[in-house]
């Protein structure tokens, strides 16, 4: 989920918490089995993404990982 994190003096930026506390687990020395040729892995894939996302945006669990984007703030 991306959020506005701050808007000061025309410098915005972003926070996205992209996840990794349920994915870690599962692609720690096993992600080089799966392949895009095998639905049903990436269906599954897909769907442990999904479902960590929805605990992530509705505070259920933590995010391992966060983003920050921004620009500079620009000086007078």
């Amino acid at each position: 989920m991306s959020t506005p994190a701050n808007t000061d003096g025309g410098s915005a930026w972003l926070r996205r918490q992209p996840g990794g506390t349920i994915q870690h687990l599962l692609y720690n020395g096993i992600a080089r089995n799966f392949t895009l040729h095998d639905r049903q892995a990436v269906r599954q894939v897909e769907g442990l993404c999904a479902l960590e996302n929805l605990l992530i945006d509705h505070d259920v669990i933590p995010s391992d990982f966060m983003l920050f984007v921004g620009r500079r703030k620009t000086t007078p």
